[in-house]
């Protein structure tokens, strides 16, 4: 079959970020292995459409009418080449597609060179009857079309959480919360005008929004999202769109409605004195090793300890309530505790609430909170009870002979205990 070369598009690097994407999706198996390519001669345009067959993505490029006289069409080729001549791609290598015309019954036939020397070939065929669907769809959707402040914004919450498994904004509030490593944690409120849909983001669609929202890495751009009856998320701008799944919602969902209920809780806890004694456990590999630490509700106040073969240590938790009725013990894993951040937004001298929380499961949590009265927790870990009478009394001896210039003033009623970050 005789060809002759018409053009060359060539896609710059940042440029290719969306068909890296698309074609990372792209499995081997796929009931849809083509990327279709719909040309516009009027609007001098050429769309990708195509990866996962269940959730496709959309990517526009735009070329000189002048420079690449081409004629409009929708066809489609093989995902699979494509892919490996997409991601043959270095990062400072553009794509080069050439497009050469053919006596076939279809205009053009791509050719692609690999960064090796090496030769692919792509023949056109008829355009995928899903993706011609999927981008009528996605045209006539009536999608929550975000300002630029409120994408910022967004943007800004994401970059502050960069291991985020969910981010949640609430419609008409802007109350923001995020969740990681399962746990779910209250951020401030989005400044900007109010977001009129509640929005949550898994990590698929966190990774959409940063790319779809800032296209070359500079400048800032708003962009169009909806959520489909059946949790597909799907997100706009400039001719590029992206799909994907939230179906994990539910999980986040039930995490969140986890509340607890209050076991224990103290106010007013001196967040100063208690961030200064964690870290100090990140440098004593003694204690480390041990990775035990331990909360005791004694008659003399609330104390930290951590205790060893070879050495321990035991800090009185200042705070509105400083002693119990009721000697209670819990289990704390030190590696956890050592990990736990108390958010930056919390001015100096701050207290905080903490709160043992017990779980549906049954299962035990301590809990920190920036505000008494709050719902909503800044960090909790996993507890557990010991009632180790011996370990009771070896920890009564120790808060009875604890330095008397650290002792507070009894209330007159101790509500319960809680942890807040």
């Amino acid at each position: 079959m005789k060809t002759k070369s018409l053009m060359q598009i060539i896609i710059t690097t940042p440029e290719l970020i969306y068909l890296k994407t698309m074609v990372e999706t792209i499995k081997k198996g796929d009931r849809i292995n083509v990327i279709t390519v719909i040309i516009s001669s009027d609007d001098h345009t050429i769309m990708f459409i195509g990866g996962n067959p269940e959730h496709p993505h959309t990517t526009l490029y735009h070329f000189d009418k002048k420079v690449t006289p081409l004629q409009s069409g929708m066809y489609s080729f093989d995902a699979q080449t494509f892919k490996e001549i997409v991601l043959d791609c270095a990062e400072s290598h553009p794509l080069q597609i050439d497009l050469c015309s053919t006596n076939s019954s279809f205009p053009y036939r791509i050719c692609a060179s690999k960064r090796s020397g090496a030769k692919r070939f792509l023949h056109l065929s008829s355009a995928e009857p899903s993706h011609i669907d999927y981008l009528e769809a996605l045209v006539n959707k009536k999608m929550h079309r975000f300002s630029l402040s409120q994408t910022t914004e967004i943007r800004r919450v994401i970059t502050n959480n960069p291991f985020a498994e969910f981010i949640q904004i609430e419609k008409n509030t802007n109350k923001t919360s995020v969740q990681k490593r399962g746990i779910i944690y209250s951020l401030d409120n989005l400044n900007c005008e109010a977001i009129l849909f509640d929005l949550t983001l898994n990590k698929e669609s966190i990774e959409s929004f940063k790319r779809l929202s800032c296209p070359n890495n500079n400048e800032i751009i708003p962009l169009s999202i909806d959520i489909t009856h059946d949790n597909v998320i799907m997100s706009s701008s400039n001719g590029n769109s992206q799909s994907c799944s939230l179906a994990d919602l539910s999980q986040f969902n039930q995490n969140k409605e986890e509340n607890g209920t209050v076991v224990q809780q103290i106010d007013n806890i001196d967040k100063d004195a208690l961030l200064k004694e964690i870290q100090s456990y990140k440098g004593n590999n003694t204690m480390k090793k041990e990775n035990l630490s331990h909360l005791f509700l004694s008659h003399h106040g609330i104390f930290l300890i951590c205790k060893t073969l070879k050495a321990g240590g035991i800090c009185q938790l200042k705070s509105e309530a400083s002693k119990s009725k009721k000697e209670t013990l819990y289990n704390i894993n030190l590696a956890e505790l050592i990990h736990l951040h108390l958010t930056k937004s919390l001015p100096k001298d701050h207290t905080i609430s903490l709160k043992i929380l017990r779980l549906n499961d049954k299962t035990l949590w301590l809990a920190l909170y920036k505000f008494k009265d709050d719902k909503n927790h800044l960090v909790k870990i996993q507890i557990e009870a010991n009632y180790d009478e011996n370990l009771k009394a070896e920890f009564g001896f120790m808060a009875d002979n604890y330095p008397s210039d650290n002792e507070y003033s009894e209330p007159e009623q101790l509500d319960m205990l809680g942890f807040d970050f």
